[in-house]
This record gives C-alpha cells, sequence and structure tokens, in this order.
C-alpha cells in the first residue's frame, strides 16, 4: 500500500504533537534548530503516513504579506531519498502555483541540498538565522513606552497572526513614526520577526535598538518565549543591530526559490 497524503487547514492537538515529534527526530539527526508552523493559521498543511499509521512526512504552505510563500517540510531520516518530499509538493501545487516558493535550507544537510535540486529550485541568497530566548513576564498584554517613545501594534487582516508595530517619538509636532516592524506568530511562544524597518534620516541614532527593547518587553507580557528572524549575512549593520539586543546565529540558511 502506498502512503496517504492528506490536507489540513487547521491542526488537531494530536495532529500537532506528532507533526513536533517528527521536527524533533529531524532537527537532532542534522543539528539544526529550524521550526515548523504549528500554530500558523494562514497555512496549509500536508502530513504523509504510513499504512500503519506512523507520520513519515509532513509539508507546510505559510502565505507571507507580500508576494511569496515560504515551504516548511521535514521527512523522517529513515524516509529520505524516497521521492516524498516531491510528492508532497506535487500535493501542494494548487496553493502555491501563482506563488514563488521560498525555501530556507541548511546546506550542511546534504538531504535537503539534494531536495532542491530534484526539486528544480535555484539558489537565491544566503541568510542567518538568529534567534533570542527569553523569559516571558505574566503581567498581561499592554503598549510598551518609555520617555518619549510609544510602540502600537495593529493585527493584519490578510495575515491571522501577523502584527504590524510602530515605535513612535513624542517631538514638538507630535508624534512621529520612528521605526516599524512586524511579528509572524510561528507557534505556541515563538514568533518571527520580519520587515523591520526605520526611516533613512533617522537611521544610526538608536531608534533600532529602542524598537527592539520595547517590542521585546511587550512581547515577554504576552507570554513569548523565543523570536526568530532571517538577515541576509551581508547585511552587517542589521546583524550587529541584532546582536547588540541579544539574539544570536543558529543557522546559516540557503534561500532557494522555486
Amino acid at each position: 500500500m502506498k502512503p496517504q497524503i492528506t490536507r489540513h487547514r487547521f491542526l488537531s492537538e494530536a495532529q500537532k504533537m506528532e507533526i513536533a515529534a517528527l521536527v524533533d527526530q529531524c532537527c537532532r539527526h542534522d543539528h539544526t534548530r529550524l521550526v515548523y508552523p504549528l500554530e500558523e493559521r494562514d497555512c496549509t498543511h500536508y502530513l504523509m503516513h504510513a499504512p500503519q499509521g506512523e507520520l513519515m512526512a509532513v509539508l507546510a504552505i505559510l502565505l507571507y504579506p507580500h508576494s511569496h510563500v515560504e515551504c516548511s517540510a521535514f521527512t523522517a531520516p529513515v524516509h529520505r531519498r524516497k521521492g516524498y518530499f516531491y510528492d508532497l509538493m506535487n500535493e501542494a501545487e494548487d496553493v502555491y502555483e501563482d506563488y514563488d516558493v521560498m525555501f530556507l535550507v541548511d546546506e550542511s544537510c546534504g538531504a535537503c541540498v539534494a531536495a532542491m535540486e530534484a526539486l528544480g529550485a535555484d539558489l537565491d541568497h544566503h541568510e542567518l538565522q538568529m534567534e533570542l530566548d527569553m523569559e516571558p513576564e505574566r503581567n498581561g498584554w499592554g503598549p510598551a513606552s518609555g520617555p518619549e517613545f510609544c510602540l502600537t501594534a495593529e493585527t493584519d487582516p490578510a495575515i491571522p497572526g501577523n502584527l504590524h508595530w510602530k515605535l513612535f517619538q513624542e517631538g514638538s509636532g507630535g508624534k512621529n513614526l520612528s521605526g516599524s516592524c512586524q511579528t509572524l506568530a510561528l507557534s505556541r511562544g515563538h514568533v518571527c520577526l520580519h520587515h523591520m524597518e526605520i526611516p533613512e534620516n533617522l537611521r544610526s541614532q538608536g531608534f533600532g535598538t529602542r524598537l527592539l527593547d520595547l517590542l521585546k518587553e511587550v512581547l515577554a507580557r504576552d507570554g513569548i518565549t523565543r523570536i526568530l528572524l532571517q538577515v541576509s549575512g551581508d547585511n552587517t549593520p542589521a546583524v550587529r543591530l541584532y546582536k547588540k539586543a541579544g539574539f544570536r546565529v543558529t543557522e546559516n540558511l540557503a534561500c532557494y526559490l522555486y
């Protein structure tokens, strides 16, 4: 009997547990810290089970706030090089056919690189994955502020779980926008920081540090324990800023586009 592929817009708690176990098995085998979007609501999941019921492989297509999707996929080490990743991609084709698909791959994993080559994906650039582990502050969610600064958040109606953050500074003419970023929920307690932007005329003046400090304060209050981000390894100022804020490099990743 052939493996069975099922498609899910929402995962049950039992499915989340078996996916988490598979991801942990793969990360331990490959010595990586990649994650799977278990809690993301705007995501389509494809699960491949063996006839006996074992979860062999899983793939998620996650819509990002612009014109591409990100694919996250894991195959149990004992079931690799059997074409299962390719089978899952074929099953998901109707979801991503109108978008560029981005894969973040650890190049030290030969199986992952081989899968990209078999799929025909092209190496686009290299990125660093950085993480910050935090101790949650159970004081309730609320806006963060400091001397002359205020951080606000707006929900994204197009992308569930995505928040738009804006840093304002009080001035003689009122509140002035001093920076912005977005966070996307990946799993319970984990968010991805992306699209951080400081106006060009305000860069190198400490506004990025202020934005990150206030953001960490708010996320910790909301029970977030880990912030992840990807940044180009060539973007030295951004890497320096994130390291100053406490982030550490956990993976050197290759970004493939398909």
